[in-house]
């Protein structure tokens, strides 16, 4: 697949960056999550409260105190055996605009960010193992389009850290 971005000027959309410059907040406290079943793991800010996970281990929400943020983090087997494309098009099709107001694709992953009914949406999806053992890991962070200043630093963070681990690369 191409790369291809696609910015909207005036848009608080979080793109600037994101990509190229390291953790934002390289003092503030983070917690570290790992996923055993799908073999990924993310850093996020201190503060975010763990939400009771699923009995199946596929992931983990977090939310802030006063809930302006929610960080998901999951994976899915591929058992319907999707392109990546194919699996995002639900959470993409709920962008405003089309296409999103940052894009960036890859054969292995998909990151976008848009404005939705909800305020900012951004997600970050890597397929993960080969051949028929695939599966698709997630981070999506929604929050308010007002509180972009507060949370910048924490999807930076999230998205720089956020990675399939060496082990679940080899199944």
């Amino acid at each position: 697949m191409p790369m291809s971005r696609s910015s909207r000027g005036g848009l608080p959309i979080l793109v600037t960056g994101m990509l190229l410059c390291g953790p934002a907040s390289a003092g503030s406290p983070v917690q570290h999550y790992s996923n055993d079943r799908f073999g990924f793991s993310v850093d996020l800010p201190a503060e975010l409260i763990a939400e009771p996970p699923p009995d199946n281990g596929d992931g983990q929400a977090f939310h802030a105190p006063d809930n302006t943020l929610r960080v998901t983090v999951s994976g899915l087997n591929n058992a319907l055996d999707q392109t990546l494309t194919d699996f995002i098009a639900s959470d993409r099709a709920r962008c405003r605009h089309q296409p999103p107001d940052y894009l960036l694709e890859r054969p292995d992953r998909i990151v976008f960010s848009c404005m939705t009914a909800d305020g900012i949406l951004y997600q970050k999806t890597i397929r993960s193992g080969r051949g028929t053992d695939t599966a698709f890991v997630s981070l999506r962070i929604r929050y308010p389009a007002s509180e972009k200043a507060r949370w910048q630093a924490a999807v930076v963070t999230a998205s720089n850290t956020f990675r399939i681990l060496a082990s679940a690369r080899e199944r």
